[in-house]
């Protein structure tokens, strides 16, 4: 904040609608998005699409390596379980002004070891995340799964900033693993949020605990922390961030797609206070991923599908400068789509706001580009 001539300048946005029209999507809200105060989307943009029967490409996780960003995403025939279904990797070395071809290096080589497959043939390989280790190693993790059970979340290493991965098997061993976009690094330890199933090999729907793991060594091994939710807690998908040096937050999408909850943990995740529903001002959010960012410590981010009902939805972000107790919202689409969300966001140098997130159908959908700036808005000082 700064003071002029007895008036605050503070940062605020303002919401500007730049989109195109999206072919298959439900008709919704068409210009809620055109007017908000707090946020500028100044630019949205179709970055790839699939081609023929692979025309569905979704769920995406960003991270930074030294500079560069590198995005890990689905693309296969649908949003249903209807293998081949593999996750790729694309590169930016100039904050995402531009993106390698898939499964490429920043400088056209071909990335070994992407795309990341399923061990079986006939299931299918998504959900990824990637993330960057303390020690600058990148990991991916994707579920291996078809339309009827689970087979275990796998992870990827890479050593060389992406240019080559290894398969270091199943997380824990275990089929019965599923992650979200969820983690969070503090210091020199990774937190990872694990649905943990009932049975091996779990169905689709089985089931499930929600468990907190932790890495000190860079993922080469995970160790218990704590049961963050029970099987009869109704929560599924989960984000995770760290407010400081002691606390945890997670949100946590409900299993009845209805609701939003939050739960605190003081202790770095060793015990857990009561789940508290978020209300209308999330409403219902899926894939939850929360961020914070260096440049403003004070701010929590929580980005996913805002779900209105089922295939009405549309890419959204939240952001809470009370450590979650209050939230405000702004939508990110220019109108609504039935198949949506699951992004994720990084900030360039220049402090603009960067999203990636898939819009479409259940068929049919393309990988967008979100870029948001900061507003200058002139307030009264405080007297």
């Amino acid at each position: 904040m700064i003071f002029r001539g007895g008036t605050l300048l503070l940062a605020a946005w303002m919401l500007v609608a730049n989109g195109r029209a999206e072919d298959g999507a439900n008709a919704g809200t068409a210009n809620e998005a055109d007017r908000y105060t707090g946020w500028s989307v100044a630019d949205r943009e179709c970055l790839f699409r699939g081609v023929g029967e692979l025309d569905w490409v979704a769920r995406g996780s960003l991270t930074e390596r030294r500079g560069t960003w590198i995005f890990v995403y689905s693309h296969g025939r649908t949003h249903a379980h209807r293998p081949p279904q593999v996750m790729r990797i694309r590169f930016s070395s100039d904050e995402g002004r531009t993106w390698s071809d898939a499964d490429r290096f920043s400088d056209g080589s071909v990335v070994d070891g992407a795309p990341f497959e399923a061990n079986d043939p006939t299931n299918e390989m998504s959900e990824g995340i990637i993330l960057t280790c303390p020690n600058n190693d990148l990991l991916v993790h994707g579920r291996e799964n078809n339309n009827r059970q689970y087979y275990g979340t796998w992870q990827f290493r890479s050593r060389d900033g992406g240019r080559s991965w290894q398969n270091e098997g199943r997380i824990l061993g275990r089929l019965g693993i599923r992650t979200s976009l969820g983690h969070t690094v503090v210091g020199k330890t990774i937190y990872l949020p694990l649905m943990l199933y009932d049975h091996e090999p779990p169905t689709l729907g089985s089931s499930s605990t929600l468990e907190l793991y932790k890495s000190e060594d860079n993922g080469k091994t995970w160790l218990h922390v704590s049961r963050i939710a029970g099987p009869a807690d109704p929560v599924n998908e989960t984000g995770i961030e760290h407010l400081d040096a002691t606390t945890l937050i997670t949100v946590h999408r409900t299993k009845n797609e209805r609701n939003t909850l939050l739960r605190r943990s003081d202790d770095m995740g060793k015990t857990w206070g009561a789940l508290v529903d978020l209300g209308k001002e999330v409403g219902a959010v899926q894939q939850p991923r929360l961020r914070r960012f260096p440049d403003e410590p004070g701010r929590l981010y929580l980005f996913g599908r805002d779900r209105i009902e089922e295939h009405i939805q549309r890419n959204c972000l939240w952001f809470s400068d009370d450590d979650g107790k209050s939230w405000t919202r702004v939508p990110l689409d220019e109108r609504m789509f039935s198949d949506t969300g699951y992004g994720d966001a990084l900030k360039r140098r220049d402090g603009s706001l960067y999203f990636m997130g898939y819009r479409g159908t259940d068929d049919e959908a393309e990988m967008w580009r979100y870029l948001l700036r900061p507003q200058i808005d002139e307030i009264p000082a405080p007297k």
